[in-house]
């Protein structure tokens, strides 16, 4: 059985997050940090969290700990095993293939392990990811078939790797609502929600965020950007998806900080 072990040191907990504790230790052999949310008495969504290529798992604790405020479990292994060496467009399913693994080891081992199966709702699984990161859970929500995770309700893509999708035609096979955040001084993202784009190719449901002037660290905790504009839509969108709470006005509504924001509920 794959138990989570702990440091002594490693149960922190964060004023922005009342009631919120990080905990840090390893689950199926992967390096893992768990946010858990305030105390409920029944089972609350999980989110997997996927960091981008140069880490860490705790990079954008301003969302992983508001999300875990708002009553979600969140849950990011470290991906210490990439390694990339061609273009985007030249990529296939074996690309990053390590991620695929480590969500899927993590995933199951969390089902297993008594601290946590009875507290984890795993009939509604909720995605997110930022750069390559954001590439791993689209494809996990199927943009690559033979990635797809079982159970997932909802994916949320931050400045995510989309050209390999793109080029191989496969985001219309994806099986979840997605919401995409892009900037504009981002060229990984700025082009997103650009006709013909990587929204456009995704089913609806769908969303995309475009934040105003910032760059591709703007979900990260070392760069100053528009976090609490990039938590309320996160939140607000796994409410919907993994709670069934009506929809927040946020979702059709630019928060300070968006300079364009697109939504399409059903596919024409």
């Amino acid at each position: 059985m794959n138990s989570l072990k702990f440091a002594p040191l490693a149960l922190l907990f964060f004023p922005l997050a009342a009631h919120a504790a990080e905990i840090a230790g390893k689950l199926a052999g992967r390096d893992v940090v768990i946010w858990s949310p305030p105390k409920s008495t029944s089972p609350e969504p999980l989110i997997l969290f996927s960091h981008g290529l140069i880490g860490p798992n705790t990079q954008s604790r301003f969302l992983t700990e508001a999300l875990a405020k708002n009553g979600y479990w969140v849950v990011a292994p470290d991906h210490s095993r990439d390694a990339i060496e061609s273009p985007p467009e030249q990529w296939s399913d074996a690309t990053a293939k390590n991620r695929k693994e480590d969500m899927q080891a993590v995933l199951e081992a969390l089902k297993k392990d008594p601290a946590y199966n009875k507290k984890m709702d795993f009939t509604h699984i909720g995605l997110a990811g930022h750069s390559l990161g954001g590439y791993t859970v689209l494809g996990l929500a199927g943009a690559w078939d033979s990635w797809r995770l079982p159970g997932v309700k909802a994916v949320l893509a931050l400045a995510p790797v989309t050209a390999p999708y793109m080029a191989n035609h496969t985001l219309e096979n994806i099986s979840a609502p997605v919401m995409y955040q892009g900037a504009t001084a981002d060229t990984l993202s700025a082009a997103i929600g650009e006709r013909g784009n990587a929204y456009d190719q995704t089913p609806a449901p769908k969303y995309f965020i475009d934040l105003q002037d910032e760059a591709h660290k703007a979900w990260r905790d070392d760069t100053k950007g528009p976090h609490d504009t990039i938590a309320a839509y996160a939140i607000a969108f796994f409410d919907v998806y993994l709670k069934g709470k009506p929809a927040s006005p946020i979702l059709d509504q630019k928060l300070p900080g968006v300079s364009h924001l697109r939504h399409e509920e059903k596919s024409n």
